[in-house]
């Protein structure tokens, strides 16, 4: 009885489920779209030093990033992010795909947000970095923070983030320390139509 019980509460959640978010306001940017596209440059600091014959030379990568947001609620975002940087130190490569959720805060055109992210990471170079001879790959979340500011219509700026990188390299892990800027696109959703028609 107490199964047949569960399975009928949820039977009746699910065929209610799309009536009730269809009553909730799609939850929009400053510039009134709940879709963003982000292109930038990224750069990131290994927890990894070369001994060179200019002595001791941190492994660093340069370049770019791709997140795509979606504002699921009127502080919520879900996000997509591809990046990829290289360095000449030791012909280091660095391509991270990862995917979470976040909270934005809206104050006049500027937008401060915090995610968290957790994907894949592979990383390959020509000097053995933690005694590998093989691109390696690791499980990786990221701690990531900025701020975007809506310029004109749908473009925008995020003029600064920071990102903690957490990767399971080397005996103790690692953390790669994460800067980054540049530009956004926004556009609606077939959601943010609805909604906006039948206001």
């Amino acid at each position: 009885m107490k199964l047949r019980n569960i399975l009928m509460a949820l039977g009746i959640a699910a065929a209610t489920a799309p009536a009730v978010l269809a009553q909730i306001p799609s939850a929009v940017t400053v510039s009134g779209l709940d879709n963003q596209i982000y292109v930038g440059y990224v750069y990131t600091k290994f927890d990894y030093e070369l001994l060179t014959s200019q002595g001791d030379q941190v492994i660093t990568t340069s370049g770019v990033s791709v997140q795509y947001n979606n504002r699921v609620h009127d502080h919520l975002i879900i996000t997509g992010l591809f990046s990829h940087g290289s360095g000449a130190l030791a012909g280091q490569q660095l391509t991270t795909v990862a995917a979470g959720g976040g909270f934005v805060q809206p104050v006049w055109r500027l937008e401060p947000y915090g995610q968290v992210l957790g994907g894949l990471a592979r990383l390959s170079s020509t000097d053995d970095l933690y005694l590998s001879s093989q691109p390696s790959s690791s499980f990786t979340y990221i701690l990531q923070a900025g701020v975007d500011l809506t310029l004109r219509g749908r473009w925008g700026v995020r003029p600064i983030y920071i990102e903690n990188q957490y990767l399971s390299y080397g005996p103790n892990r690692s953390t790669y320390r994460i800067l980054g800027a540049g530009i956004l696109y926004r556009f609606g959703s077939n959601s943010y139509a609805r909604h906006t028609n039948g206001r």
